[in-house]
């Protein structure tokens, strides 16, 4: 999220697909590379050059980082740790999970690419097959005033309409070796296990 590396063990230092973070800036040097839209004639061919070079490690960093989920290549996580690939948690409501928005939004950058290997075209090929075996079908979301007359939202039935969870939890071998390390990056800045929201604690 930030560069240089804080080394504090700050969610700050992780890989950030979160926000569209990381992938604004992967777009970007995409479309200066191909010199394309608000960029076409705006930078030389040797610093074109330069962003094409960028964005293919932020595509490789992308396929290093989907999640092995029981042996099957899943999504991705809001933030990963930047050393092991691993997902990590960012702010209290973001543990470390498999993210169906970031996923969505992941696999649409990685189709934009042009002459994708067979190793991205395995990616976003896994990718889409894990997001269909996890939708929860005939669901959608609505806007609504609660009994304490505020804005809300919730889950009501809707044929043909599918929804995919914010957080999944992990597991396997990845969801063992990244809770240990949540749990211990928790422990080392000062952080309880527990949370509270609205009165109650998870």
């Amino acid at each position: 999220q930030y560069w240089p590396l804080t080394g504090n063990g700050h969610f700050q230092d992780d890989i950030t697909f979160n926000d569209n973070l990381m992938l604004h800036v992967i777009n970007m040097m995409r479309d200066i590379y191909v010199n394309s839209g608000e960029y076409y004639e705006l930078l030389d061919k040797e610093t074109r050059e330069k962003c094409h070079k960028a964005y293919e490690r932020g595509i490789q960093t992308i396929i290093n980082c989907q999640i092995d989920d029981n042996g099957v290549k899943a999504g991705w996580c809001a933030q990963h740790d930047p050393e092991t690939f691993l997902p990590t948690g960012g702010r209290t409501n973001e543990p470390p999970a498999i993210s169906g928005l970031e996923t969505s939004r992941l696999i649409v950058l990685l189709m934009r690419d042009d002459t994708p290997s067979e190793e991205l075209k395995e990616t976003i090929r896994s990718a889409v097959k894990w997001l269909e075996a996890h939708k929860i079908k005939d669901k959608a979301l609505e806007q609504y005033t609660n009994a304490n007359g505020e804005k809300d939202f919730r889950i009501i039935d809707n044929p043909g309409s599918h929804l995919w969870a914010r957080c999944i939890q992990l597991g396997g071998k990845t969801g063992e070796d990244t809770y240990k390390a949540y749990f211990e990056r928790l422990q080392k800045n000062g952080k309880n296990r527990d949370y509270e929201y609205n009165g109650k604690t998870f």
